[in-house]
Formats: structure tokens, sequence, C-alpha cells
């Protein structure tokens, strides 16, 4: 039976963190491995994790710079072939653990994405469910960033060459994971399932609720200018960084960027055009015109132009908005 790392950073969640520790122990997966890395939470946190000490592989409690370090400290006591973490206010979906040992029995599996459900609060029953859909081509994978990160498990090896999580990233360290993951191992050992694997929720203390919006996407918008950058595409990054003024150039761990310059050139420009088909769902056409010119020589523009706006995806969210 596959050893299953799961690893819960955790920093005064109390009213949650039971129900998250309840979600693991209760798949009665015999070869778990179960770690906890606290902050130093200060609200009861601690209480909960040593009444369920016995069932918990390590724990440990005490200050530390965020949840990334928190993953890696974890990270570095786990000897399990295959990893995930789930955050103290997540939780794994019933039968998770046995349905993704299963998966990873066929050595052709690196990754295992599988669907998630979202709620808000403690109203779990009226929860969304939310599919991994890979896009076909890897640079609009890469571009576009899509991960469901607690429904997506990994090898433990790959996250071992990839050297771990960024621990100067406060909200993308699982995007840019994901990213050096397909930049340096390709999509062919992804497997998508439309299994239920974990619930996501949303509250009003989480970073996505409270203030996670604007400071996630500025994060976001600030990786993919730091990679423009790294890779000569000095065009895309005086764009990006004109549309938004608040770009800053980030760290960023370099294994898996090596000799990619030719995708990351790829991936740039598909988020050019992914940003380029919001702006013509939201009728500024001026605006998504100049984004394309940006990643396009001389009249090809155009041409891209309007195969863009004749995205059927883009009528298709019209029939669903049509005030849009």
């Amino acid at each position: 039976m596959i050893r299953i790392s799961i690893v819960t950073p955790s920093f005064n969640q109390a009213q949650y963190l039971e129900q998250t520790i309840q979600s693991v122990i209760s798949q009665k997966y015999e070869n778990l491995q179960y770690i906890i890395i606290d902050g130093g939470s200060t609200d009861g946190s601690v209480e909960i994790i040593k009444k369920y000490s016995n069932n918990l592989d390590f724990w440990i409690s005490e200050l530390d710079s965020g949840q990334s370090e928190a993953i890696n400290k974890g990270l570095l006591k786990c000897d399990g072939e295959v990893f995930n973490w789930i955050n103290s206010d997540d939780l794994l979906a019933e039968g998770c653990l046995h349905y993704v040992a299963s998966a990873f029995e066929d050595p052709n599996v690196d990754v295992l994405a599988g669907s998630y459900e979202l709620f808000y609060n403690n109203d779990i029953k009226t929860g969304q469910l939310i599919a991994y859909h890979p896009l076909k081509a890897i640079n609009h994978t890469i571009g576009n960033a899509l991960i469901h990160q607690p429904s997506t498990f990994m090898r433990m090896d790959k996250i071992g060459e990839l050297g771990f999580l960024n621990q100067s990233l406060n909200y993308i360290m699982d995007q840019d994971l994901w990213i050096r993951y397909l930049l340096k191992f390709g999509q062919k050992k992804v497997r998508i399932t439309d299994k239920k694997l974990a619930y996501f929720r949303v509250h009003s203390t989480s970073k996505t609720f409270n203030f996670g919006n604007d400071k996630f996407w500025e994060e976001r918008d600030s990786y993919f200018y730091t990679l423009a950058i790294k890779a000569g595409l000095t065009k895309q990054a005086d764009a990006m960084i004109t549309e938004n003024p608040n770009l800053v150039e980030l760290e960023v761990n370099s294994n898996g960027f090596q000799n990619n310059n030719q995708l990351i050139t790829k991936a740039i420009n598909s988020q050019f055009e992914y940003r380029a088909r919001q702006l013509i769902y939201n009728k500024d056409f001026k605006k998504a015109l100049s984004l394309i010119k940006v990643i396009s020589d001389s009249y090809l523009f155009l041409i891209l132009y309007l195969r863009i706006k004749a995205d059927p995806l883009i009528h298709s969210m019209k029939k669903l908005n049509p005030d849009k």
C-alpha cells in the first residue's frame, strides 16, 4: 500500500482545525503519515492538536514566516511516496486517500488532479463542485496557472526535484510549484479525475476572503511579470508594468525554468490572450486589441484578435449573461 504524506499548516484556526483533522484521520487509510505544523497559535489550536496527537506522526507549534515555510517544514519530515497539504480550514472528501492510492499504483502517474467542493463558512451541504479541466496545450495550462491545490496530489520525488515551495510567495506558492512541475516534466503524467477529493472553505478570516483577492492577483501578476523578465520578453514585461505599476520582480526558484524560454514565451503570450478574451467579453475592444498587438507581429495581430473575438466560449458566456 502506497505511503501518503499529508501536511496541515495551521495558525489560529481553532474553529475549523478539529474538523480538518477528523476529515484526514477518518479516512482510515493504513499507510498514512499525517503532520501538523502550527505557527504558534494562541486560540486553542494547540490543545486541539494535542487531543489528536496519537493520530499524528509529527506536530510542532512555533513561530514561522507563514504558510509556505510551514509546509516546507512538514515536507522535510515526510517519508511518503505521495504528498499533498490540506489547510486547517479545508477538508478531505470521504474515500479520498484510498482513491489517491489506487491512482498512484500506476507508475505513469506523477500528479492526480481531482475535483473539489467550494463552500462558505460551515455550509458544506450547499457547496459548489469545481472540476479540474486542463487545457490541451501546455502553454495555455501554464499561462492560466490552473491548479486546484486541495485536490491535487503529487509524487514526493518530483517535489524534491523541484526544490519544495517558494517561501517568498504568500498566495501563489501552489501555482508556482505547479508551473515549475509543468515546465520540467510536462503534463503527460498528470491524471485528471472527476472524483471529488476535497472541500475548500471560504470564510471571513481566510486569506481568500479577507484580503486575498487584490493581493493574490498582484502576486500572481508580479510572478508572470518576473517570468517575462527572466525570459527576456521586454515587450510583454513593459506592457504588464504599464497596465499595473505596482508589479515587482519576485524571487523565483529557477528549478524548472532552465532552457524553457520558448515555452515560457508561449505561456506568457497565452496569458495575454486570456486577458484579451476577458476584455472582449467586457466589451473593452480597444484595450483587448492593444494587448494582442504586444504578442503579434504586423497584421497578424488582427487575425488573432478576430479569432479570439469569435471564440465560442465568449458567446456562451454572453448567453448566460445577456447584460454583458
